[in-house]
């Protein structure tokens, strides 16, 4: 499952997708550059409280709020000012 959605950086919008990595669980959502599947920031259920979340929320809810805790934290800006792909929890 792949769901687009446009960022605002800076004064202008980029086009980024988030999706589930690779496995058999939804454990790790990235989050990409949708024109080159660049990967920006990994989240992934840790502990207790992200298995519960993957056990019992919908896919799409889940990069519903990847894509909401991405903005909330800056995940993006981080990445791309640091050129680094960013990890955090989901």
């Amino acid at each position: 499952m792949i769901k687009n959605f446009d960022y605002t950086l800076g004064g202008g919008k980029i086009a980024l997708c988030a999706s589930f990595g690779a496995g058999p669980a939804f454990r790790r959502v990235l989050v990409s550059r949708a024109d080159s599947m660049e990967t920006l920031v990994v989240l992934d259920a840790r502990g207790l409280s992200g298995l519960l979340k993957v056990a019992t929320e919908e896919p799409e809810g889940l990069l519903d709020d990847a894509i909401r805790k991405v903005g909330d934290e800056q995940l993006v800006e981080r990445a791309i000012s640091g050129r680094t792909i960013v990890e955090a929890a989901l």
